[in-house]
Protein backbone atom coordinates (compact mmCIF):
# COMPACT_ATOMS: atom_id res chain seq x y z
CA UNK A 1 0.00 0.00 0.00
CA UNK A 2 0.96 3.64 -0.57
CA UNK A 3 3.75 2.80 -3.04
CA UNK A 4 4.36 5.65 -5.48
CA UNK A 5 4.24 4.18 -8.98
CA UNK A 6 4.86 7.46 -10.79
CA UNK A 7 6.02 10.96 -9.89
CA UNK A 8 6.77 13.67 -12.44
CA UNK A 9 5.75 17.06 -13.78
CA UNK A 10 3.49 15.62 -16.45
CA UNK A 11 0.63 13.16 -16.65
CA UNK A 12 1.66 9.47 -16.76
CA UNK A 13 1.11 7.56 -19.98
CA UNK A 14 -0.31 4.49 -18.23
CA UNK A 15 -2.37 4.38 -15.06
CA UNK A 16 -2.88 1.00 -13.31
CA UNK A 17 -6.38 0.24 -12.10
CA UNK A 18 -5.31 -0.24 -8.47
CA UNK A 19 -3.75 3.21 -8.21
CA UNK A 20 -5.02 6.65 -7.26
CA UNK A 21 -3.99 9.87 -8.94
CA UNK A 22 -2.79 12.90 -6.99
CA UNK A 23 -2.30 16.22 -8.78
CA UNK A 24 -0.60 19.03 -6.86
CA UNK A 25 -1.18 22.47 -8.34
CA UNK A 26 2.07 24.41 -7.83
CA UNK A 27 1.59 27.53 -9.97
CA UNK A 28 -1.27 29.06 -11.98
CA UNK A 29 -4.92 28.03 -12.11
CA UNK A 30 -5.93 24.76 -13.70
CA UNK A 31 -8.99 22.82 -14.69
CA UNK A 32 -8.86 19.13 -13.98
CA UNK A 33 -11.11 17.17 -16.33
CA UNK A 34 -12.17 13.53 -15.94
CA UNK A 35 -15.06 11.57 -17.46
CA UNK A 36 -16.78 11.57 -14.06
CA UNK A 37 -16.19 15.12 -12.80
CA UNK A 38 -14.30 18.38 -13.29
CA UNK A 39 -12.52 20.50 -10.71
CA UNK A 40 -10.91 23.91 -10.55
CA UNK A 41 -7.45 23.98 -9.00
CA UNK A 42 -5.55 26.91 -7.56
CA UNK A 43 -1.96 27.01 -6.30
CA UNK A 44 -1.82 25.00 -3.09
CA UNK A 45 -4.63 22.60 -4.06
CA UNK A 46 -4.28 18.83 -4.19
CA UNK A 47 -6.72 16.81 -6.28
CA UNK A 48 -7.12 13.14 -5.36
CA UNK A 49 -9.12 10.70 -7.48
CA UNK A 50 -9.27 6.99 -8.35
CA UNK A 51 -7.52 5.55 -11.39
CA UNK A 52 -8.52 7.53 -14.49
CA UNK A 53 -6.49 7.08 -17.70
CA UNK A 54 -8.41 9.86 -19.45
CA UNK A 55 -7.88 12.75 -17.07
CA UNK A 56 -6.46 16.04 -18.33
CA UNK A 57 -5.15 19.24 -16.77
CA UNK A 58 -5.98 22.39 -18.73
CA UNK A 59 -4.55 25.87 -18.29
CA UNK A 60 -1.23 27.65 -17.82
CA UNK A 61 -0.11 25.83 -14.74
CA UNK A 62 2.67 23.80 -13.16
CA UNK A 63 1.60 20.59 -11.46
CA UNK A 64 3.15 17.49 -9.98
CA UNK A 65 1.47 14.22 -10.92
CA UNK A 66 1.63 11.17 -8.64
CA UNK A 67 0.26 7.65 -8.88
CA UNK A 68 -0.07 5.82 -5.57
CA UNK A 69 -0.91 2.14 -5.41
CA UNK A 70 -3.76 1.25 -3.03
CA UNK A 71 -3.41 4.33 -0.80
CA UNK A 72 -4.86 4.16 2.71
CA UNK A 73 -7.50 6.76 1.94
CA UNK A 74 -11.18 6.52 2.83
CA UNK A 75 -12.46 8.84 0.09
CA UNK A 76 -14.20 7.22 -2.87
CA UNK A 77 -14.41 9.93 -5.54
CA UNK A 78 -12.54 12.97 -6.77
CA UNK A 79 -11.75 15.31 -3.90
CA UNK A 80 -9.91 18.63 -3.91
CA UNK A 81 -8.01 19.26 -0.71
CA UNK A 82 -6.32 22.46 0.42
CA UNK A 83 -3.55 21.01 2.60
CA UNK A 84 -2.71 23.07 5.65
CA UNK A 85 0.96 22.17 5.23
CA UNK A 86 1.18 22.27 1.44
CA UNK A 87 4.89 23.17 1.49
CA UNK A 88 5.67 19.97 3.39
CA UNK A 89 3.51 17.96 1.00
CA UNK A 90 5.28 19.71 -1.89
CA UNK A 91 8.71 18.82 -0.48
CA UNK A 92 7.72 15.15 -0.11
CA UNK A 93 6.44 15.15 -3.70
CA UNK A 94 9.69 16.70 -4.95
CA UNK A 95 11.66 13.99 -3.17
CA UNK A 96 9.42 11.34 -4.76
CA UNK A 97 10.01 12.87 -8.22
CA UNK A 98 13.75 12.72 -7.66
CA UNK A 99 13.79 9.12 -6.46
CA UNK A 100 11.37 7.99 -9.19
CA UNK A 101 13.82 9.28 -11.81
CA UNK A 102 16.85 7.74 -10.08
CA UNK A 103 17.39 3.99 -10.64
CA UNK A 104 18.17 2.21 -7.39
CA UNK A 105 17.68 -1.21 -5.84
CA UNK A 106 16.09 0.68 -2.95
CA UNK A 107 13.74 2.76 -5.05
CA UNK A 108 10.56 0.82 -4.28
CA UNK A 109 11.06 1.03 -0.51
CA UNK A 110 11.94 4.72 -0.67
CA UNK A 111 8.91 5.54 -2.80
CA UNK A 112 6.64 3.61 -0.46
CA UNK A 113 8.00 5.64 2.44
CA UNK A 114 7.32 8.93 0.68
CA UNK A 115 3.93 7.64 -0.44
CA UNK A 116 3.00 7.01 3.19
CA UNK A 117 4.14 10.52 4.13
CA UNK A 118 2.09 12.09 1.33
CA UNK A 119 -1.00 10.03 2.14
CA UNK A 120 -0.57 10.95 5.79
CA UNK A 121 -0.70 14.66 4.95
CA UNK A 122 -3.76 14.14 2.74
CA UNK A 123 -5.56 12.12 5.42
CA UNK A 124 -4.78 14.68 8.09
CA UNK A 125 -6.19 17.57 6.09
CA UNK A 126 -9.13 15.56 4.80
CA UNK A 127 -10.29 14.86 8.35
CA UNK A 128 -9.47 18.22 9.91
CA UNK A 129 -12.90 19.74 9.31
CA UNK A 130 -14.73 16.60 10.44
CA UNK A 131 -12.89 16.00 13.67
CA UNK A 132 -14.75 16.29 16.92
CA UNK A 133 -13.08 18.25 19.71
CA UNK A 134 -12.32 15.02 21.54
CA UNK A 135 -10.61 13.37 18.56
CA UNK A 136 -8.69 16.57 17.82
CA UNK A 137 -7.48 16.64 21.42
CA UNK A 138 -6.25 13.04 21.23
CA UNK A 139 -4.55 13.58 17.86
CA UNK A 140 -2.86 16.77 19.07
CA UNK A 141 -1.65 15.01 22.22
CA UNK A 142 -0.15 12.19 20.15
CA UNK A 143 1.57 14.66 17.82
CA UNK A 144 3.02 16.50 20.81
CA UNK A 145 4.36 13.36 22.54
CA UNK A 146 5.02 10.68 19.89
CA UNK A 147 8.81 11.21 20.07
CA UNK A 148 8.84 10.48 23.82
CA UNK A 149 9.67 6.82 24.41
CA UNK A 150 8.08 7.02 27.87
CA UNK A 151 4.77 8.25 26.46
CA UNK A 152 1.85 6.07 27.58
CA UNK A 153 -1.08 6.62 25.24
CA UNK A 154 -3.41 4.31 27.19
CA UNK A 155 -2.68 6.17 30.42
CA UNK A 156 -3.48 9.50 28.78
CA UNK A 157 -6.71 8.25 27.19
CA UNK A 158 -7.95 6.92 30.54
CA UNK A 159 -7.70 10.44 31.98
CA UNK A 160 -10.37 11.68 29.56
CA UNK A 161 -14.04 11.80 30.68
CA UNK A 162 -15.14 8.96 28.38
CA UNK A 163 -14.68 5.21 28.35
CA UNK A 164 -11.55 3.88 26.71
CA UNK A 165 -13.48 1.74 24.20
CA UNK A 166 -15.69 4.68 23.21
CA UNK A 167 -12.67 6.90 22.56
CA UNK A 168 -10.94 4.23 20.50
CA UNK A 169 -14.02 3.66 18.33
CA UNK A 170 -14.69 7.40 17.97
CA UNK A 171 -11.11 8.07 16.88
CA UNK A 172 -11.19 5.23 14.38
CA UNK A 173 -14.53 6.31 12.93
CA UNK A 174 -13.30 9.85 12.32
CA UNK A 175 -9.67 9.22 11.41
CA UNK A 176 -9.81 5.83 9.72
CA UNK A 177 -7.35 4.19 12.14
CA UNK A 178 -6.98 3.66 15.86
CA UNK A 179 -5.04 6.01 18.19
CA UNK A 180 -2.25 3.43 18.53
CA UNK A 181 -2.01 3.03 14.76
CA UNK A 182 -1.80 6.80 14.43
CA UNK A 183 0.95 6.93 17.06
CA UNK A 184 2.93 4.17 15.34
CA UNK A 185 2.55 5.81 11.94
CA UNK A 186 3.80 9.16 13.25
CA UNK A 187 6.85 7.48 14.76
CA UNK A 188 7.68 5.52 11.62
CA UNK A 189 7.19 8.52 9.34
CA UNK A 190 9.50 10.57 11.56
CA UNK A 191 12.08 7.79 11.40
CA UNK A 192 11.81 7.58 7.62
CA UNK A 193 12.41 11.32 7.40
CA UNK A 194 15.52 11.16 9.60
CA UNK A 195 16.89 8.20 7.66
CA UNK A 196 16.29 9.98 4.34
CA UNK A 197 18.76 12.73 5.21
CA UNK A 198 22.01 11.77 3.46
CA UNK A 199 24.16 13.91 5.73
CA UNK A 200 22.88 12.20 8.86
CA UNK A 201 25.34 9.99 10.73
CA UNK A 202 22.93 8.91 13.47
CA UNK A 203 22.94 5.28 14.49
CA UNK A 204 19.82 3.16 14.18
CA UNK A 205 19.59 3.17 17.97
CA UNK A 206 19.65 6.98 18.01
CA UNK A 207 16.95 7.20 15.32
CA UNK A 208 14.77 4.69 17.18
CA UNK A 209 14.97 6.62 20.43
CA UNK A 210 14.47 10.01 18.77
CA UNK A 211 11.22 8.70 17.28
CA UNK A 212 9.79 7.25 20.47
CA UNK A 213 10.92 3.60 20.30
CA UNK A 214 12.40 2.07 23.44
CA UNK A 215 13.77 -1.03 21.71
CA UNK A 216 15.84 -0.72 18.50
CA UNK A 217 14.97 -4.30 17.48
CA UNK A 218 11.24 -3.58 17.76
CA UNK A 219 11.75 -0.36 15.79
CA UNK A 220 13.58 -2.27 13.06
CA UNK A 221 10.84 -4.91 12.87
CA UNK A 222 8.02 -2.36 12.64
CA UNK A 223 9.92 -0.22 10.12
CA UNK A 224 10.48 -3.22 7.85
CA UNK A 225 6.83 -4.23 8.18
CA UNK A 226 5.69 -0.80 6.99
CA UNK A 227 8.30 0.06 4.37
CA UNK A 228 9.45 -3.37 3.22
CA UNK A 229 13.13 -2.86 4.09
CA UNK A 230 15.23 -2.62 7.24
CA UNK A 231 16.09 0.90 8.47
CA UNK A 232 19.78 0.44 7.64
CA UNK A 233 18.96 -0.53 4.04
CA UNK A 234 16.57 2.38 3.76
CA UNK A 235 19.26 4.80 4.96
CA UNK A 236 21.84 3.26 2.64
CA UNK A 237 19.49 3.52 -0.32
CA UNK A 238 18.90 7.21 0.34
CA UNK A 239 22.63 7.86 0.63
CA UNK A 240 23.26 6.12 -2.68
CA UNK A 241 20.49 7.87 -4.59
CA UNK A 242 20.59 11.38 -3.12
CA UNK A 243 22.30 14.12 -5.14
CA UNK A 244 25.84 14.80 -4.00
CA UNK A 245 27.14 18.34 -3.41
CA UNK A 246 29.40 19.70 -6.12
CA UNK A 247 32.67 21.50 -5.57
CA UNK A 248 33.65 24.76 -7.23
CA UNK A 249 37.31 23.89 -6.91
Amino acid sequence: MNEILYAAGQKPEAIPSDSWCVVLCREGNARLVTPQADAQLQPGDAAVFPSCPDYAVCGETRCTHLLIRRPTLIIRRMTVIQPQFFRLLEAAADAAVFHFATPSFMRSGILTAYGSVIVGYLISDRHEAKRSDTVSEIADHILAHYADSSYELDTYMRTLPFSYDYLRKLFQSEMGFTPHQFLMDMRLQAAAYLLSQPESERSMTDVARMCGFREPLYFSRMFKKKFGVAPSYYAAGNALTSPQPTSDA
